[in-house]
């Protein structure tokens, strides 16, 4: 131990008389300067190897080059795109971009390639992906406009309505709730969200996957420190109009009941529109009956 303690005191004062000599500063500002003109020759190759030497004690320009490079890269997948390239070589090029830094335009890509084979579970992963991914200044210096935001939002609803299991929120390495689960993502308020709490056929009883989304609203809501929240229950159009409205508001209260079992301690507001506010999709796919009924039977949480 004394001995590594040693190294390591050695290699600070090293580090420490290079930073005074300016032979970091040297180093790290060409490699940046030949990083850049990598991207502009779109020399993935070059720019690979400057993120590589970077890495080890430029720390600023290895964020600048990962930038780059995942900017080079995603460029690529845009062009096998524009080429009308086969799905797979699109979805290759996308991962490789994933490989260096979480873009969030390449997971979004990657839902809408998920999507359009009707994967709507693995389409879900990727638009929260993207969507933890746009929530951080850090990944996404620039923040997204609002409407690029809401869309890619509507995307997730969408796909997590239609998915055949539940796809669990994301959560942060400090265990913070992400994806769909996020209060807000930079300016784009999130003040209703779909949810797939699906119940057995004319029952207020929760299916398995209706136990699993239950069971992750009351986990996230716990963690955020909610006050009160709004539970909105919604049906497809299968059945009387009255009393579609008086299921879906008991659908909406096994939700609360369920909520309070598990410690909950919040103001919880309840209310039950029957099938007269079907769910829009935000998908171009085209939806037969009983998956636009899945998408209705939903309850819908409302924050304050």
């Amino acid at each position: 131990m004394v001995f590594v303690r040693s190294l390591v005191f050695a290699a600070l004062t090293a580090a420490a008389s290079l930073i005074a000599s300016g032979t970091f500063a040297q180093d790290c500002s060409d490699l940046e300067a030949q990083g850049r003109a990598a991207f502009a020759a779109a020399d993935d190759q070059v720019l690979s190897r400057a993120l590589a030497d970077a890495t080890r004690s430029c720390l600023s320009e290895a964020d600048t080059l990962r930038q780059l490079l995942a900017g080079l890269r995603f460029n690529k997948a845009v062009a096998l795109f524009e080429a009308k390239a086969p799905v797979a070589r699109q979805e290759a090029a996308l991962q490789r971009v994933l490989e260096v830094m979480p873009l969030w335009q390449a997971h979004a890509a990657l839902g809408d390639i998920a999507g359009a084979r009707d994967d709507h579970a693995e389409a879900t992963r990727q638009y929260q992906d993207a969507l933890d991914a746009m929530a951080s200044p850090s990944l996404t210096p620039i923040e997204p406009p609002e409407a690029v935001i809401a869309q890619l939002f509507r995307k997730a609803q969408t796909s997590r309505l239609l998915a055949p299991n539940y796809v669990p929120t994301t959560r942060s390495t400090r265990g913070e709730p992400g994806g769909l689960a996020a209060p807000a993502i930079r300016s784009f308020g999130v003040t209703r969200v779909a949810l797939p709490i699906q119940f057995h056929f004319d029952s207020t009883d929760f299916t398995t996957n209706g136990t699993a989304a239950a069971a992750d609203l009351a986990d996230y809501l716990r963690v955020q420190g909610a006050d009160r929240v709004t539970l909105i229950g919604h049906a497809d159009p299968v059945g009387a109009p009255d009393y579609n409205r008086r299921l879906s508001l008991r659908r909406a209260e096994a939700v609360s009941d369920y909520l309070r079992s598990q410690g909950l301690r919040i103001q919880i507001t309840v209310d039950g529109r029957g099938h007269d506010e079907p769910f829009q999709p935000a998908i171009e796919n085209e939806l037969n009956t009983e998956q636009l009924h899945q998408m209705h039977r939903r309850v819908e949480l409302l924050r304050e």
